[in-house]
Parts: structure tokens; sequence; C-alpha cells
């Protein structure tokens, strides 16, 4: 009686995914000494503008950047070798990624021959032939009747070169005679519309009015020019 089953060996997907949370933590770790290896690098900075410069402060800053530095290559060697591992796993995969693709085709070719075979067999070729004549023929009187239906009559076959050529310039005659047409009642438009555009915009005779002004100024100036009566000496006489 077994009361320790086997563990199953890792696949080469665990190991892969293994791997990418070994490296994600190992960057983690390479981030967080870079970060401070640079604030060590600013508070010596710091220290060497001071007036001043105090060298023990500065020599302690650089042991303890030297100790990050030397952790931090630690990380970087590792990083290095399980990206090689990574790499090596990788191609593994790929080689029994095609392995099995090629294994499945092999099997899904077997198939498609078995049912071609079987398909075969219910397919008669010298039948398939005598059908494709068939069709070659009834599309070739199909052609004959349309040619014949869409015949028309009283036209002559052919015509010679003159007969042409005089059909032609006919049709150049009238092209142009319709242009002609048109652009003389698109001048005729245009000049009816100019002499409407004039008589709308015409003046108004103001004359009238004019002469009735001056007449009405005439009589202010007669009016002025009257003598005043002397009421005061009428009253005394």
């Amino acid at each position: 009686m077994k009361f320790f089953k086997k563990k199953k060996g890792k696949t080469l997907d665990e190991a892969h995914e293994h791997l990418g949370k070994s490296l994600k933590g190992i960057d983690e770790n390479i981030d967080r000494y870079n970060k401070e290896l640079n604030v060590i690098k600013q508070k010596i900075e710091e220290e060497k503008n001071k007036k001043p410069v105090n060298q023990y402060v500065i020599e302690s800053l650089r042991k303890k950047a030297a100790i990050l530095i030397k952790r931090k290559k630690v990380y970087e060697d590792n990083k290095d070798n399980t990206l090689g591992i990574q790499f090596n796993i990788d191609q593994v995969k790929f080689a029994s990624d095609n392995i099995k693709m090629s294994i499945d085709t092999c099997e899904t070719l077997k198939n498609s021959a078995k049912v071609l075979k079987k398909n075969m067999k219910k397919v008669n070729i010298n039948k398939m032939e005598k059908l494709q004549d068939d069709l070659f023929d009834i599309i070739e009187d199909t052609k004959e009747i349309s040619e014949i239906l869409s015949s028309s009559y009283n036209i002559p076959e052919e015509m010679n070169e003159h007969e042409i050529d005089a059909e032609l310039s006919l049709i150049e005659d009238t092209i142009m005679d319709e242009e002609a047409v048109e652009e003389d009642i698109t001048s005729y438009i245009k000049k009816e519309d100019e002499t409407n555009v004039n008589k709308e915009v015409e003046p108004v005779n103001e004359q009238p009015i004019e002469k009735e002004n001056s007449v009405k100024e005439e009589k202010k100036v007669k009016f002025a020019e009257k003598p005043k009566i002397n009421v005061v000496a009428d009253r005394t006489s």
C-alpha cells in the first residue's frame, strides 16, 4: 500500500513561469539598489560642495556605495544565469511544440486521405466528363441564340473609310452648333439680368421735392423783409 503518491514533474510551461517570477524579483532588487546608489551619489556631491569638506563623511558614503554595488553585481550575475536557463527552456519548448504540431498534421492528413478515398468512390469520372461536355454544348447554343436575337434589321454590316469620316464630321458639326446655341442663350440671360438690376437701382427723381423746399424758403425770406408795424405809434395817434 502506497501512502505517498509520486510527484509529477514540472512541465516546460511551469518551469518557464517560475523563471519569469524569479527574473521579476531580481529586477526589483536591482532597481532598489540603483535608487540607493543614486541617493548616496547626491549626498557625496553635497558634501563636496560644502566648505570645509568633511572627508570622513565622504569616505563612509563611498564604503556604503561599494557594498551596495557588490550586492547589485551578484543580482546582475544571477539575472544573466536565469536568462540563459530561460532561453534554453524556450528552445526546448519550441522544439516540443513543433513535434506536436507535426504529429497533429500527420493525423489530420491521414484522416483527410481516408475521407477523400471514401468520397472518390462515389464519383464517376466518365459521368463528370459527359456532364462537362453537355454543359459546354448548352453554353455554345445559348451564345448562338443570343447572337441571332440581338442582330438588328436593315443595318449595313460594313462601312468604308469615307462614310465613317463623313459621319464623324457631321457629329462634330452638330456638337459645335449646340455649343453655340447654349452660348447665345447664356449671354441673352445675362443681358436680361443686367437690365433688370439697372432698373431696380435707378434713382428716384427728387426734383419736385427740391422745388417745394426752395419755394418755402423764398416765402420765409419775404416775410422777414416786411416792415414791422409800430403798434405804439398808432396807439398815441
